[in-house]
C-alpha cells in the first residue's frame, strides 16, 4: 500500500488517445464503482459532468491534484457524446502530472499486457490480501 507499482504512459498509448491511468476495481469477475472505495478528495473534474462522489476509505492511486477524465458505468458523458467505441465503462480515467502510481492496498502484483486497438495494452494487477478485491491499473510503464 502506498508503494510505487507503474507509471501513467505519458502519451497516447495502445486504446487511449492520451495520458491517463484507467483505475478499476473487480471482486470477483464483477467490476465495482472504484468511488464507492475511495477517500474523498477535491477533484480536479475534466469529465463533462460525470458523477465523481468518493464514499470510501482508501488512498487515491496517483498524487494531488488529480484530473478526473472520466467515470465507471453506462452513463458517461464520453459515452452519451459516442467518442468511444464502448458502452460501459468498466473503471475511471484520472491523470496526474507526478506520473507514479501507488498500489491503493497491501496485495500481490502482478504485471500483464493485452492486445488492443493494433497495439499492446499494458496493465498491472493487486490481488489484495484481505479480501476477493482486485485492483487494476491499466496504460501503464512498468
Amino acid at each position: 500500500q502506498g508503494q510505487t507499482i507503474a507509471s501513467i504512459i505519458p502519451t497516447a498509448s495502445a486504446c487511449s488517445t492520451g495520458a491517463h491511468l484507467h483505475f478499476e476495481v473487480r471482486d470477483g469477475e464483477n467490476v465495482q464503482n472504484p468511488f464507492s472505495y475511495l477517500k474523498n478528495i477535491n477533484l480536479v473534474d475534466n469529465s463533462g459532468g460525470d458523477p465523481h462522489s468518493a464514499s470510501g476509505s482508501w488512498d487515491w492511486p496517483l498524487n494531488e491534484p488529480i484530473k478526473f477524465n472520466q467515470g465507471y458505468g453506462s452513463d458517461t458523458s464520453a459515452i452519451r457524446s459516442r467518442v468511444v467505441w464502448y458502452n460501459f465503462h468498466t473503471g475511471i480515467d484520472l491523470y496526474s502530472s507526478d506520473l507514479n502510481i501507488k498500489a491503493v492496498k497491501n496485495g500481490t502484483l502482478y504485471r500483464g499486457a493485452i492486445a488492443c486497438g493494433g497495439g499492446t495494452l499494458r496493465y498491472v494487477r493487486v490481488d489484495h490480501q484481505d479480501s476477493n478485491i482486485d485492483t487494476y491499473y491499466l496504460h501503464v510503464n512498468y
